[in-house]
Parts: C-alpha cells; sequence; structure tokens
C-alpha cells in the first residue's frame, strides 16, 4: 500500500503540471492532420511547427486551439445556409511558427456567414496566401500565445479576432504589410513587440503597439503607452479592447481613424487632442463606461454613430468650430441628460443625430437659443438653457464629486465651493431621471452627478451603484 501511495505521489506533479508538448514538422502541406492522432488532437497545450502549411492545416490547428467552423443548413422551402462556431475540446494555448511556412492551396480555413431572417446567408470562405497571415486566420481561438512564421510578409485584418484569451504577440522582422483591425477584440492582450530590424513598423520605448515609419499608430492594446511622435491613430486600432480603462492621448495626434476605439467597453475617460480636427465615424461606439466628453476647439465634425451606445455618457462639450453632425451620433445614449455647444451658427445635423433622447438640456449661446429650438433636430430638447460667458473659455476645472449614502439619503459633495451639481438615476427598466420609487424593487441603481460653476469647466462625472446596501464610491 506504501508503494503505491509513493508512486502516486510520485506522478501528481507530472499529471497536474504536466503539459503535452509536440514538435512537428510538416513535409507537405495539407498532412498535419495525419501526423497528429485523433487522440492526441485534443489533449496538445503546446504545439511547434516546421515545414510547409496550407488552409487544410490551418483548420486543423484551429479546431485543437477550441473551435470548429460549421456550415448549417436547413430545409424551409428553400436551403438556408449560415454558419456556426463550434467550440472543440481543443487546448491548444501556444503556438510556435517560427520556422513554419504558409503556402497557398488546401481547403478554407474560416467561413464567415451569419444566419439570416429570410434566405441564405452569403457564406465567405477564406484560404491561406504565401507568405501571408491571411484576415481571421486564428480568430475566435483560445491561443495565448503566439510565435508567427518568420518569412511572413503581409498580416490580414481580424487575424485575431475574439482572441479573449491572447497575451503576447510578436510582429517577425519581414512583415512590411499590417491590415487595420488585426487585434480587434482581444481584451486580454497586454504585450505587443515588433522584432527588432523590421523596415516599417516597430514598438519603440517598448510602448506595446504597432507603429509605422509615417508614425502612425496600428494597434494596441490595453498596456500601451502612446509616444510623443505619434502623429495619427487609425481606424480600428483598440476595436474591442475592453481592458482599455482609462488613456491618454498626445497633443502631437491630429487624426483618429474610424472605429478606432469602439467597442472598448471599459474606458471611462479619455483626452482628445487639440489639433484633432473631426471625430470618425463610429470612433468611440459601444464604449459603454464613458461619462463625459469635452470635444477640442479645432473639431468641426462629427461622424455617423460617432458615440452611439455610450450608455453612461451622461454630458458632453461640443466645440464653436462644430460645422456637422452625423447620422445616429448619440443614438442610444440612454442617460445623457445635458449637450453643451458653444456653436454661434447651428451646425447642420443629421436628422437622426439625437435619434429617441428627448429628456436632454442644451446649453447655447444666448443669442443663438432661438435659433437652435427652430431647427432640426436641436428642437428636441427638454429645455434650452444658456452658456455663460466662461462656458467657452479655458478655466479650472471643478472638482469631481463625491457620492454617499447618508440615514438613507443621497449626499454630494465637492471639494470646489458653492457649485450646482447635476444628476441623474438609472435603472435595470431603463428609467433615466431624477428620481426613483424604490418600492418598484428594480436593483441595482447607478447614480451620476457631475459639478458645475460658473468660471469653471464642468467636473468628471462621479457614478454610485446602489444595490440595497451602502458600497464603493466613485470619486
Amino acid at each position: 500500500m506504501k508503494k503505491v501511495l509513493l508512486f502516486l505521489l510520485t506522478l501528481l506533479p507530472l499529471l497536474v503540471s504536466g503539459q503535452v508538448k509536440r514538435t512537428i514538422h510538416v513535409e507537405t502541406a495539407g498532412t498535419l492532420p495525419t501526423l497528429i492522432s485523433g487522440e492526441e488532437k485534443y489533449e496538445i497545450e503546446e504545439l511547434t511547427l516546421s515545414g510547409e502549411l496550407n488552409g487544410t492545416d490551418f483548420k486543423f490547428i484551429r479546431e485543437m486551439a477550441g473551435v470548429n467552423d460549421k456550415v448549417c443548413k436547413e430545409f424551409d422551402g428553400d436551403w438556408i445556409k449560415w454558419v456556426e462556431y463550434i467550440p472543440t475540446e481543443g487546448i491548444l494555448k501556444s503556438l510556435n511558427l517560427a520556422e513554419s511556412k504558409i503556402v497557398s492551396g488546401g481547403e478554407p480555413y474560416y467561413y464567415e456567414g451569419d444566419k439570416p431572417i429570410t434566405g441564405s446567408a452569403w457564406i465567405e470562405k477564406y484560404y491561406t496566401a504565401a507568405d501571408a497571415i491571411s484576415s481571421y486566420l486564428f480568430a475566435r481561438t483560445i491561443i495565448e500565445s503566439i510565435i508567427l512564421p518568420n518569412s511572413i510578409t503581409s498580416i490580414g485584418s481580424r487575424i485575431f479576432y475574439n482572441c479573449s484569451q491572447l497575451k503576447s504577440i510578436t510582429i517577425p522582422k519581414n512583415v512590411t504589410e499590417i491590415s487595420n483591425g488585426a487585434f480587434t477584440n482581444c481584451p486580454g492582450l497586454t504585450s505587443i513587440i515588433v522584432e527588432s530590424g523590421n523596415q516599417k513598423y516597430d514598438s519603440r520605448n517598448n510602448c506595446n503597439a504597432i507603429i509605422d515609419n509615417n508614425n502612425q499608430l496600428i494597434a494596441g492594446c490595453k498596456t500601451t503607452i502612446i509616444p510623443n511622435s505619434v502623429t495619427s491613430i487609425v481606424g480600428l486600432a483598440f476595436s474591442g479592447c475592453s481592458g482599455l480603462t482609462s488613456f491618454t492621448i498626445p497633443n502631437n495626434v491630429k487624426s483618429i481613424g474610424e472605429g478606432a476605439f469602439s467597442g472598448c467597453s471599459g474606458l471611462n475617460s479619455i483626452n482628445i487632442p487639440d489639433d484633432v480636427t473631426s471625430i470618425d465615424v463610429m470612433v468611440f461606439s459601444d464604449c459603454s463606461s464613458l461619462t463625459s466628453i469635452t470635444i477640442p476647439n479645432n473639431v468641426t465634425s462629427i461622424g455617423d454613430r460617432a458615440f452611439q451606445n455610450c450608455s453612461s455618457l451622461i454630458y458632453v462639450t461640443l466645440p464653436g468650430t462644430l460645422t456637422s453632425i452625423g447620422s445616429l451620433a448619440f443614438y442610444r445614449c440612454i442617460n445623457l441628460t445635458d449637450v453643451y455647444c458653444s456653436a454661434e451658427n447651428v451646425p447642420s445635423a443629421e436628422a437622426t443625430a439625437f435619434y429617441e433622447l428627448h429628456n436632454i438640456s442644451l446649453h447655447v449661446p444666448y443669442a443663438s437659443r432661438d435659433a437652435y429650438k427652430t431647427t432640426i433636430p436641436w428642437n428636441v430638447f427638454k429645455s434650452y438653457l444658456v452658456l455663460s460667458s466662461t462656458d467657452t473659455q479655458e478655466s479650472t476645472k471643478c472638482s469631481k464629486p463625491k457620492i454617499s449614502i447618508v440615514d438613507g439619503k443621497v449626499t454630494f459633495d465637492c471639494e470646489t465651493s458653492y457649485v450646482t451639481y447635476h444628476w441623474s438615476i438609472s435603472s435595470p427598466s431603463g428609467t433615466n431621471g431624477n428620481s426613483y420609487n424604490m418600492s418598484m424593487g428594480l436593483l441595482p441603481i447607478t447614480i451620476y452627478v457631475y459639478a458645475t460653476k460658473d468660471g469653471y469647466q464642468n467636473s468628471e462625472v462621479a457614478t454610485y451603484k446602489f444595490s440595497g446596501l451602502v458600497g464603493d464610491v466613485d470619486g
């Protein structure tokens, strides 16, 4: 009995900490499925490959890494086809492809096509291309770390789309082309390194980002620190980076591309540099934690859906230089209570710019108030208040208020004296206003408040989530 027990204790560390690792040379592209047995396929956690790989091999790798793309069909008077992404038992977390070479050919490695309401989806098929990491190659997998082939020269869009467990990536020195959105929806990504010797891209100053020769930031992650040398952020650079909470953009940045911060659901504060002249399409859409935004004075246009689904947004400050606002720019900003616009000439705005938003106060210059009241869609606001002369000038910022509950009552406090508090309450039912009937029993509720004072800039927004017990206070 003692000998058996001793054997089990000796074996236990291997069972607990042991990882199945394999190193395989693929002599002929498309043959990887014949080199790994059915039992091993879902047991390998670390895999090193060399030789030539095509679409057939990558379809197999994707299945080892937790996902199988299945084209489904059903008959409803006609054949309806769509794609579902079925989880597998694969546990592949680490993949080393440094000595491999990607070639064209083989079967599709990825399919795309949502189930339609009527008719069939357009099924898009993706194939490998020589010396390229093609679009969606590792999308939806559970891979945590990967070493890309030394021979690749281009990287497609969304190659790691929805790779929630991806932590680190190194870009080889021979890469000369990287598409926008390569790392979309990679919330766990913390390390991005460009190999030294790359002639077009770098990750200067250990910034955890990819920057090109023109000082454009191509891709970043939640640990990125943008160097002062960067002058623009391209489209989708941080898209889906839900781990990003607050962010400082250097003053040298002059442009921010389409959807650059879309889906950054944890982002609660961000600055926009003074030299930016336009807010691009969907640039901050689905930033559901963003509570306030101040658009700088040189901005002339706000694009379509720029702040769509920013459900925690409480107030917006628009500059006097603004001339146009696109469609659905503030759609579903359900907690928006105040818009401060210092433009004396009413900016042109698409009819849906403030779609389904009615419980909002608009603060505008006195001489322009009547014009705003009679101009579509500016005529949908609840009230029209006059900006003070200091609202359009640089000034000291009010301190962020503190929220507390004393003797069952909500109280506000601010280090800046004699401020006016602007507050609202939201609930799971979608209620948004300055009162809430607790007997409705819909908890938790969220209390939002910010402070204003003549001669001061508006404070940041403080929030308090109340679930029936006194909890943590933001601010």
